[in-house]
């Protein structure tokens, strides 16, 4: 954990809340001084989140906006495309 970790149990369910309404997760530095991360899920068939797609970046060179605005759209259409494989081993 680091002082940006959320840990109070009512800021934690509001972004998990904010995770659920907006499709992907991002951190900063929560997990390690200096490191930014996106994700987003991978959905089964039945569109049950079965995995993440997930890139992570030194904050020192990636601005939080560059994570947001070029790695999350491809992020997104990979998974899209990891959904599509998996919808078709149906």
């Amino acid at each position: 954990m680091t002082e940006y970790t959320v840990t109070d149990p009512e800021l934690l369910r509001k972004e998990l809340e904010r995770v659920r309404e907006r499709g992907w997760c991002a951190i900063d530095q929560e997990l390690e001084i200096g490191v930014r991360s996106v994700a987003v899920p991978v959905r089964d068939a039945d569109g049950r989140v079965v995995a993440a797609v997930n890139a992570t970046a030194h904050a020192a060179r990636v601005p939080w906006p560059r994570l947001t605005e070029q790695f999350l759209p491809r992020l997104v259409e990979t998974a899209g495309r990891i959904d599509a494989d998996l919808a078709a081993l149906r």
